[in-house]
């Protein structure tokens, strides 16, 4: 919200003249100027004495601070100019430096919502990078591929896709060669690789509130439906104010893909909230991999076979 907006109603004199902006009156000009300018300044010792990305936030302030200062400077400079005249130059270079607000509120409430989500476990390394490098070969795995491809876009199509196979068939390989294909078609939704090898890629915890971190980002009705707290007592409260309720009410069509998912300890107790997911959310799709483990297999089996394609490597063929 610009700061201009939040300001207390100012009444002039009725001697004084009005300027032809907008309707809003001389005296209007010079409050929003000066509380404007005090805002700035009080933002910006805050920011500033922060660390990180709070540092840009600091220094855009800080530019507008200086225009400002310059403006007044050279206004004053012309003692020939009066008084509505100043304010309307003061209040057109207020119009002209909008944009830097709003660069500013959104960097703002994208801070906000890396703070909070981090704070819950989003992993920043979990995520699909674009342009990663790990992916297949041209001419490797077209089938796979095209057939994961064409399940994505089938909207009566299973709603989870599970690819499996044994280990080093190429799973994660295959899932980044799709999280790249349907991040150039902006379809993907969101992303978690899952690694035994690292203790936060392989929490269930954290899959979540990442998946929920970048849906947020991507889509502005699922972000405006998300109710976030500081402290969650269950992990199902978790799930519902972060993905079920949010899915639910944006009714976004997207996919997402968790990958590995046999790397992530009681990976297999997180089928269920899939189904929960798919079952109230119809434009939302998951592409699952993983081992064939027996408890991940179970979970499938009781979502429905309906409601999962599942895609062996061993054998390259799809079936329902």
């Amino acid at each position: 919200m610009p700061i201009w907006s939040r300001r207390k109603a100012v009444v002039p004199p009725p001697y004084r003249r009005t300027s032809i902006i907008s309707g809003i009156t001389q005296d209007e000009q010079d409050a929003i100027w000066r509380e404007t300018r005090d805002a700035l300044r009080d933002i910006y010792i805050s920011y500033n004495a922060r660390s990180g990305q709070w540092t840009k936030v600091a220094k855009k302030m800080c530019e507008i601070l200086y225009l400002m200062d310059v403006t007044e400077t050279l206004l004053a400079g012309h003692p020939g100019r009066t008084a509505e005249e100043g304010s309307r130059e003061r209040f057109s270079f207020l119009t002209d430096q909008m944009s830097k607000y709003l660069e500013i509120n959104i960097l703002v409430t994208e801070m906000k919502l890396e703070a909070e989500m981090t704070a819950l476990g989003c992993i920043w390394e979990a995520l699909h990078q674009p342009g990663d490098s790990r992916v297949c070969g041209e001419g490797t795995r077209d089938g796979v591929i095209l057939g994961i491809k064409l399940w994505a876009q089938d909207p009566n199509g299973p709603s989870i896709c599970w690819l499996t196979g044994i280990g080093r068939t190429g799973k994660s390989t295959i899932a980044r060669t799709i999280a790249e294909h349907m991040s150039e078609d902006r379809l993907l939704g969101a992303s978690f690789f899952c690694s035994r090898y690292s203790k936060d890629r392989s929490n269930l915890l954290s899959i979540f509130p990442t998946v929920a971190y970048q849906l947020a980002r991507k889509y502005p009705k699922f972000r405006a439906a998300m109710v976030i707290r500081k402290k969650y007592t269950t992990f199902q409260d978790l799930v519902d104010d972060l993905i079920v309720q949010p899915l639910t009410k944006s009714a976004i069509s997207t996919v997402i893909i968790i990958d590995a998912l046999d790397e992530c300890k009681g990976g297999e107790s997180l089928i269920p909230i899939l189904g929960q997911i798919v079952s109230e959310s119809p434009g939302v799709k998951f592409l699952i991999t993983s081992r064939r483990e027996q408890g991940i297999r179970s979970g499938f089996n009781r979502i429905g076979g309906s409601r999962v394609h599942e895609f062996d490597l061993d054998r390259e063929t799809g079936t329902s």
